[in-house]
Parts: C-alpha cells; structure tokens; sequence
C-alpha cells in the first residue's frame, strides 16, 4: 500500500496533465484496496480529485473530493498533509474558515511542511492577504528549493500583482531545475504577452505545443493571442479543438463565443455558445457559492449578450464583497471590461485604473475589439498617459 501511494504521490506533485491525475488516482485506489485504513491514500486522493476537477471542471470530483479529505481525517486526526488537503478543498469551496483552522493544524502538526506554506499562501492570496501570501510562499520555498512548483506558485502569485519582471525571473529559477516544464514555459509565455513581448509570448506557446501537441493551456493561450491580433478564424479553430478535447470548460467555451461574435455571421453561434457557458458556470456555483471568480464570468457573459440587468446582478453581488484595491489585477481588469460592455464607463475606470497602474491590461486596452470605444474616449486616453508604466 505504501508503494502505491508513494509512486501516487510522485505524480500528483508533479502532474502537469489530466493523465498524469488518473495516474495518481489509480495508485491511491490500489494503496486503499490494499489498506482501507491508510489516512495518507485517502487525503491524496481526495487532493487528486479536487486538482481533477480544478482542470476538467467536472463538478461531481468536487464531492468525492471533500468524502475522501474527511475520510482520511476520521482514520487519522494526527497527520499534517490530511489537514492541508482539507484546507485546499475547504478554500477553494469558499469556507475560508474552515480552511483557515485546517492550515493552522497543519502546521502545528509540522511546522515545516512546504506543501502546507504554499497551500496556506493560496488561501490568503485569495483573500487578498497579499504580505502574508508572499512570506508563505517565500517559506514554502525556504523549505524545498530544489522543487520547480514552488517558483511557479510565486510566479503565479507576483503575474496576478502585475509584477511581471518578477515573475518572470521566478518561473525562470524554476527552468533552471526543470527546462522543459509545462507550466513554467506556459506561464514565462503569458507574462512576456502582458509586457507586450508578443512574439516572445507567441514563441512559447508554439514551443510548448512541439513538446505537447495536446496541451490544452498552451493552444488556448494561443488562439488568445490570435484573438487579439485580430485573426478571429484561426482563433475559433483552436478553442473549438480544445472543447472537443475538453467539453467542461466554461472559459474557454465564454472565449469561443466572443471569437464567434466578431466573426461575420456567426451571431447565432455566439448567443448559442454564451448560454452554455452560463449554464456550466451555475453549476460550479453549486460547489463554489459566491466565488468571484464566477460571479465575474456570469456577468461578463450576460453583458456580452446584451443583458445588462442580468450582468448588473452579479456585478453586485461582486461590489459587496470586494473593491477594486482588494482583488487581484487580473479580476479587477475583468470586471471593468464587463462595466464597459454595460455603458457603465465610470465604473469600468474605476476597476481598471488599479491594474494599469500596477502593469495588467495595457494588451487589452490596445489590442482587445470589446473596448474600441473605450481606446477613442478622450478621458480614458488621458488618463493612460498619466501612468507611468514602468514603476508598479
């Protein structure tokens, strides 16, 4: 049993595939066939089965997840990683104290477990504890230099701060371990396109799918790019390969919709596509209630059909829980592109000032076909000639 977990283990550290997941669930599975009482296999396989569900966003490994997590902790009450995995799956189901109390037992169990730095970083990242998501990044870090996920986490962490030089030079540390590593390339790709080093970027993302013609991050990251250099048909054929591949992503089927309505007559596909969007994104909500994330997408996608009303709903829903100086830049980004498809320009301001000024969004603002308007308005170009681009 305890093979199978290690060699489980193994995999789930380092998975950068849905193939590499069901490695991990299958051994977990053999080690609990083997010792139904082994607390350890249950909470990496409840782990496995929510980073399963955070990639494919099917929603029922959301609930086998959390059965898992509790299982393990009834067998065992005394083990740290059985606390971490609960944490993760109790933040990422907005219970924030539930995971909070799961992190401080992890740590009190063993002050010097890397895994329970990095995950705790995650819940106050999420919070927009910004300080104290990076000091436990940092420790996470201290703790396991020689291991590439620890760079990409505060890569990730810094990227959302719009500190792309800083994340940049994390996911470049990580490469020097790990050269050829999925995630640390796709992530470099998306900072150089943030800093506008668009053929930088574009290179990555191609380089990335030589390597792993099936990497589904990679081609989305891609068409975006085509997205936004106006090539809307190359755009569409490759979120329509990538939801063939992977049917359960309401991102990517929102950003097969918006290709489909700058495309001429395909307006029918776009209201079409958005709709299935929205319905897959009420169904997270059942796991995730009140996730801002989704909030955000919800309205974004009502605005994008011309309901502002129903945008409105959920943007404030958003507004009651958080302002623009409290969220990452990207989110703040997103919500005043959906004001601005509303009409509601001061708003949209409002929300996007923060991240110009700490360095997210200029791509978008210059190169993005929903916010021509914006780009014409006077104000608005006033305002972006008063930000100096190169401090944060």
């Amino acid at each position: 049993a305890n093979t199978f977990y290690l060699r489980g283990l193994g995999y789930l550290r380092n998975y950068e595939s849905v193939e590499q997941l069901d490695l991990a669930i299958g051994l977990f599975k053999a080690a609990i066939a083997e010792d139904a009482r082994f607390a350890l296999a249950h909470a990496a396989l409840g782990d496995a089965y929510w980073q399963k569900y955070i990639k494919t966003d099917e929603v029922r490994l959301a609930e086998d997840a959390l059965q898992h997590s509790r299982r393990a902790l009834e067998l065992n009450a005394k083990l740290a990683p059985v606390y971490v995995t609960l944490g993760v799956i109790y933040n990422g189901r907005r219970q924030f104290d539930e995971a909070l109390e799961a992190f401080r037992q992890a740590l009190t169990l063993d002050p010097y477990d890397a895994e329970a730095y990095r995950s705790r970083a995650r819940f106050y990242r999420d919070l927009g504890r910004f300080d104290e998501a990076e000091a436990d990044y940092q420790q996470a870090i201290a703790l396991k230099p020689e291991f590439w996920r620890g760079y990409n986490s505060l890569g990730v962490f810094y990227y959302a701060q719009g500190r792309y030089e800083d994340a940049v030079a994390q996911y470049q540390r990580g490469l020097d371990l790990a050269p050829s590593n999925p995630s640390l390339l796709l992530n470099t790709g998306a900072a150089y396109w943030q800093m506008e080093r668009l053929d930088e970027a574009i290179e990555m993302f191609e380089r990335l799918l030589r390597l792993d013609a099936a990497h589904a991050a990679a081609r989305s990251n891609l068409a975006t790019a085509y997205f936004y250099r106006g090539r809307f048909e190359d755009a569409a054929r490759l979120y329509e390969e990538e939801l063939a591949l992977n049917s359960s992503n309401y991102s990517v089927q929102g950003y097969l919709a918006d290709t489909y309505h700058w495309i001429s007559g395909n307006r029918d596909r776009a209201v079409q596509a958005y709709r299935r969007a929205i319905e897959m994104v009420r169904e997270h909500l059942e796991v995730r209630p009140g996730d801002p994330e989704l909030l955000g997408s919800l309205a974004n996608f009502f605005a994008k059909l011309e309901q502002p009303d129903s945008a409105r709903v959920y943007l404030r829903q958003l507004e009651a829980v958080q302002q623009p100086d409290q969220v990452g830049v990207v989110e703040a980004f997103g919500i005043g592109e959906t004001y601005e498809q509303i009409g509601e320009r001061e708003r949209a301001r409002a929300w996007m000032e923060p991240a110009l000024r700490n360095g997210y969004g200029w791509v978008q603002v210059e190169h993005s076909p929903w916010l021509r308007d914006l780009r014409a308005d006077p104000g608005f170009r006033a305002l972006l000639a008063s930000i100096d681009r190169k401090s944060p």
